[in-house]
């Protein structure tokens, strides 16, 4: 009985990995199922209030078959420094070439290249941008909220 009570456990947990990334919180702006298919690169950016909003930058493929530039905020990610100029650890170690991603946030378009930023939360801030996210092995990215004083 013991070890039905624990397969029975370990089967309940197990179902649920994954849970979130078959189910992602509402997207109020566009939604994006991928693969990374490139590398992730480190983009200086401008300074706003004295902190530099860097970005991290790589390409997917969406599930339609479109590719799309990604502009990651590095100010949103956990470990973000805004002395360092390289992509946040948290970044390096969950963006890697052909992991699936979901992201949430504002597409355009420049020059015939298709691009997505706004994947990040907006600081409860609507009218700075979409409340987006982007989630990697069930892992939420760019939700972190120290830097929100940049906006308000």
């Amino acid at each position: 009985m013991k070890y039905l009570c624990c397969f029975a456990a370990l089967t309940i947990c197990l179902s649920c990995i994954g849970c979130s990334l078959q189910n992602p919180p509402a997207c109020h702006a566009t939604f994006l199922n991928a693969t990374v298919s490139s590398n992730p690169v480190f983009a200086k950016g401008h300074k706003r209030k004295g902190i530099e909003l860097s970005h991290t930058n790589f390409t997917i493929n969406d599930v339609h078959g479109q590719k799309y530039q990604v502009n990651l905020d590095n100010v949103f990610a956990s470990d973000y420094d805004a002395s360092d100029e390289s992509i946040p650890k948290s970044y390096q170690q969950s963006i890697k070439m052909g992991t699936n991603i979901m992201l949430c946030g504002r597409t355009y378009n420049d020059k015939g290249i298709k691009g997505i930023h706004w994947v990040h939360t907006n600081c409860d801030n609507p009218h700075s941008g979409p409340d987006g996210y982007t989630f990697i092995n069930n892992k939420r990215l760019a939700d972190n909220q120290e830097y929100c004083y940049l906006w308000h």
